[in-house]
């Protein structure tokens, strides 16, 4: 899991491998003080500084939009400028927890005789063998529930041994 620290340097690496195909006099700055932070990550704002004619630095908003930072995973997605930046957070913050929660997967069937199916199962589910017998048993049911990304993991392991399951919405 990242801190501030590090989701911040990691927005600012995405913004200068980004600020190189900018025009000269145009530097992206991160706004420090407009930095949001949510139960998934930050979001980072930028703009660019301007020289102006006094000397002194101006600032416009950089067209992209902010750069949302998974604390989770690390992961640094751009948001666009076709919407205000509220827009992009309350979007991400919406897939973020449908992502998170209420998910499930559900078995339907497994060859009892495939000590690889029931291995995997035990692997996947973490059953000592009694337990996987007893779920052989009461096929179908719902073996697991929780976040997608985990779900989707423990499928695919299931998958792969020739056990059939599937995702589902709780």
């Amino acid at each position: 899991m990242l801190t501030l620290a590090e989701a911040r340097e990691r927005a600012l690496s995405r913004i200068r491998s980004q600020s190189a195909n900018l025009l000269a006099g145009g530097e992206l700055e991160l706004l420090d003080d407009d930095t949001l932070e949510r139960d998934w990550g930050w979001v980072f704002f930028f703009a660019r500084r301007l020289r102006t004619e006094s000397g002194h630095p101006g600032y416009e908003p950089w067209s992209e939009g902010p750069l949302i930072v998974n604390r989770f995973d690390g992961s640094v997605h751009g948001t666009g400028g076709e919407h205000p930046g509220e827009y992009y957070v309350t979007r991400y913050d919406t897939e973020f927890r449908r992502d998170r929660e209420g998910w499930l997967l559900v078995l339907r069937d497994l060859d009892a005789r495939s000590s690889s199916a029931l291995q995997a199962l035990r692997e996947v589910l973490d059953l000592v063998p009694r337990e996987a017998d007893d779920l052989v048993r009461r096929l179908p049911a719902v073996v697991m529930e929780g976040p997608r990304p985990e779900i989707v993991r423990a499928r695919q392991e299931l998958l792969a041994a020739g056990v059939r399951a599937e995702v589902k919405r709780a």
